[in-house]
C-alpha cells in the first residue's frame, strides 16, 4: 500500500508542476469528518440512514423526462474546486492507466477504448454501498487514504464529495447535453430497497440515473426487459448490453459515458477524402479522412518514437493523437505510456503549422469491472464475499455485473471555422493519420483524461 500511495503522491507533485499550487494531501481535502483510527468501529457506521429507496418497476413506452432527482451540474470551479479536481485527476489517471494496459494483454492487436473518469466514478459509487474490508480495499484502490500506520484502520472518505468534483470536471466539457453525456442503470431483484445515501450518489455519478425494479425468476424475459430499457434511456446508442443473467440475480449496475468531439475549430467537409488507412504493413482499407491546416501544438518525441498534436475540442478540452513513427513503435509508445510521459507532451509541445489528416470515426466499447478487477488481482472488492451491507436493505448482497460504456463520436463539426497559418514563409508540416494510433481526451482545467484508446479500424457509423 506504501508503495501505491508513494506513486499517486509522486504523481501529484507532477501535476503540481502545472499548477504552482501548495501541495495537499489527498486525504485532507476528501476526508470525512471527525471519523478517524481513533474510533474504527465508527467506520462502519459512517453516514447512518434508514431511509430506503424502492425502485420503480420498468413500464414501456418510458418517457425519459419523467427520471427525477438528477443533479444540475456545476459549471463554476472555484479555487479550492480546482485543487480538489487536480488531485483527483491525477488519482484516476494513474488508475486509468493502470486499466489500460490490462486492456492491452486482452486485445493486443484490436480498438481500445475507456473512460477513466467513469470507471473512477463507479468505484467511488460502489464505495459509497460498501462497509469494513470490502470498503477499505476500494479505498485503497481509489488511492485516498490517510498513512496512520495501523493496517486494520481505514480512516473513511466523503465518497459524496469526490463525486461531487469528478463532476464539476466534467461539467464545463458538457456544457451543452449533445456533447457529453452520462448515465447509469441499475437494476434490482424484487424485494430490494436501496440506502438513499447510496441513491444519492449515483445522483452525484451520473446525469440521469435510473432505478428499476425486475423480476429475476424469468431470467430470458428479465434479459430483455433490462436491455431495451437501457437502449430506449440511451437513445440507441447501447444495445444489448447484459448477458448471462440468472434467477439468482441481485443487483446489475451500468454506466454509460457519451462524448461527441465537436473541435474548437470545424474541419471543412469538402477536405475529406476517401483514403487507405493500414490497420496492419500487410493491410489496408479505405476510410474518410479529414483534414485541415492550422497552429497546433506538437511535438517530435524521438525518444518515444512517436509524434503527439493537440486539437483543441469545443468547450475546454482536447484531442491529444499520439501517432507511432513506424509500424512496430505502436507497442513501444504502449509499454511507456505513464502519466509523466503525457505530462511531458503537454509540457514540451510547440506550436507548429500543420496539415492534418486524421481517420473520420465513432466507437463503442463496453467493459466488465468485475473481470478487469479480477486480472488486476482484485476479485475480492465486487465477487460474491464483498460487503455491500450499506448499499441496501438484503443482506448478503451480491453486485453480479458491473458494466461500464464508453461512446466516442468524431466528425467535421467544430464551433469556429478554420484558421490558416499566420506565418506564410513554410510550407505547412504534413501529418497524415493513417495507420493505427493513440488518442486521449483531457479536461483543460484539471488536466483529467476523460477517454482513452487506440484505434486500429477506424469505423464512422
Amino acid at each position: 500500500m506504501h508503495t501505491i500511495m508513494g506513486t499517486f503522491i509522486l504523481l501529484f507533485h507532477i501535476n503540481l508542476a502545472n499548477s504552482n499550487r501548495v501541495y495537499v494531501h489527498p486525504f485532507k481535502l476528501f476526508s470525512l469528518g471527525n471519523i478517524s483510527c481513533e474510533n474504527p468501529g465508527l467506520q462502519n457506521k459512517m453516514l447512518p440512514d434508514n431511509n430506503l429507496v424502492v425502485p420503480n418497476p420498468i413500464t414501456f413506452p418510458h418517457n425519459v423526462t419523467e427520471e427525477a432527482g438528477q443533479p444540475q451540474k456545476d459549471t463554476e470551479v472555484s479555487g479550492q474546486n480546482l485543487t480538489q479536481n487536480s488531485v483527483l485527476a491525477g488519482l484516476q489517471n494513474e488508475l486509468g492507466l493502470r486499466m489500460y494496459h490490462e486492456f492491452r494483454k486482452q486485445n493486443a492487436s484490436g480498438n481500445i477504448l475507456l473512460s477513466p473518469i467513469n470507471i473512477f466514478g463507479t468505484l467511488v459509487t460502489l464505495y459509497l454501498g460498501a462497509a469494513k474490508q470490502t470498503a477499505a480495499d476500494l479505498q485503497r484502490l481509489i488511492g485516498i487514504v490517510e498513512e496512520t500506520g495501523n493496517e486494520n484502520c481505514t480512516s473513511p472518505i466523503d465518497g459524496h464529495k469526490i463525486l461531487h468534483a469528478l463532476q464539476t470536471i466534467n461539467a464545463p466539457v458538457g456544457e451543452s447535453s449533445d456533447e457529453l453525456s452520462t448515465a447509469a442503470w441499475l437494476f434490482l431483484n424484487k424485494g430490494i430497497h436501496l440506502q438513499k445515501s447510496f441513491v444519492d450518489g449515483t445522483h452525484d455519478f451520473a446525469d440521469n440515473t435510473y432505478l428499476k425494479e425486475v423480476d429475476f425468476s424469468d431470467p430470458l424475459s428479465a434479459e430483455k426487459f433490462v436491455n431495451s430499457f437501457v437502449e430506449v434511456t440511451s437513445s440507441q446508442k447501447v444495445k444489448g448490453l447484459f448477458k448471462g443473467i440468472d434467477q439468482t440475480t441481485d443487483l446489475l449496475f451500468a454506466s454509460n459515458f457519451h462524448l461527441k468531439g465537436r473541435w474548437g475549430k470545424g474541419f471543412d467537409i469538402h477536405q475529406t477524402k476517401i483514403q487507405e488507412f493500414s490497420p496492419t504493413d500487410k493491410s489496408s482499407i479505405l476510410i474518410p479522412l479529414m483534414s485541415q491546416t492550422g497552429n497546433f501544438y506538437y511535438i517530435n518525441d524521438k525518444m518515444h518514437h512517436c509524434s503527439v498534436v493537440k486539437l483543441p475540442l469545443n468547450n475546454n478540452s482536447f484531442l491529444m493523437l499520439i501517432y507511432p513513427n513506424n509500424d512496430k513503435d505502436l507497442f513501444h509508445i504502449e509499454n511507456h505510456l505513464k502519466t509523466h510521459v503525457i505530462y511531458n507532451w503537454q509540457k514540451y509541445s510547440k506550436k507548429r503549422c500543420l496539415t492534418i489528416s486524421l481517420p473520420k470515426f465513432s466507437m463503442t466499447a463496453t467493459s466488465d469491472l468485475k473481470e478487469i478487477l479480477k486480472k488486476m488481482k482484485l476479485p475480492q472488492l465486487i465477487d460474491k464475499n464483498a460487503d455491500f451491507t450499506r448499499l441496501s436493505n438484503k443482506e448478503n448482497l451480491t453486485v453480479d455485473k458491473v458494466l461500464n460504456t464508453v461512446v466516442f463520436e468524431v466528425s467535421e463539426q467544430g464551433s469556429q471555422e478554420q484558421d490558416n497559418c499566420q506565418d506564410n514563409s513554410y510550407a505547412p508540416f504534413q501529418m497524415k493519420i493513417d495507420k493505427p494510433f493513440l488518442f486521449i481526451v483531457v479536461e483543460n482545467l484539471s488536466n483529467a483524461i476523460l477517454m482513452l484508446g487506440r484505434i486500429t479500424h477506424p469505423e464512422y457509423h
